[in-house]
């Protein structure tokens, strides 16, 4: 079992340098009875970082990361969900279907020659779905992005 809640608190503090050099406030509200999740601690923690980061470098204009996390009950079993959002530009619709895929870069990061190899997300999505669970993006140009990651709550 690993309580998620320490993680995603973890991973704030192991990219603080990088939202503090983007210029971004970090708001975090992680409920205290969040259930623990099955996994691997180190592993759940570079989703969350990787996360953080891409917030931080490529919508730091924003100013803002928002850490949320939830209970919610699904069709199979029950789940914890925890979105990463931004009020950066946001990511493009035909980007959208293509930032999970290994060295995709979108057309912004390239321009703006943003640091990275394109495989982040390839690697968050690879985690999260080890650990039986969900990740996706939903975003509007001009208004951020938010990434939902859902993993099974433990039943321990």
């Amino acid at each position: 079992p690993v309580a998620i809640a320490d993680t995603v608190r973890e991973a704030v503090a192991a990219t603080a340098p990088d939202t503090k050099s983007a210029h971004c406030e970090v708001h975090l509200e992680l409920p205290p009875d969040l259930p623990a999740v099955n996994g691997d601690e180190a592993a759940l923690r570079r989703v969350f970082q990787n996360l953080i980061t891409n917030a931080a470098k490529h919508a730091g204009s924003g100013g803002w990361i928002g850490i949320t996390a939830a209970n919610v009950e699904m069709e199979k079993s029950p789940m914890i969900e925890i979105k990463v959002a931004d009020r950066g530009p946001g990511i493009p619709k035909a980007e959208l279907n293509e930032i999970f895929k290994p060295f995709f870069r979108g057309a912004a990061a390239q321009a703006n020659q943003i640091r990275g190899s394109g495989l982040g997300l390839s690697l968050v999505r690879e985690i999260v779905e080890a650990h039986g669970g969900t990740v996706s993006a939903l975003s509007q140009p001009g208004h951020g992005a938010v990434f939902v990651v859902r993993l099974p709550a433990s039943k321990d």
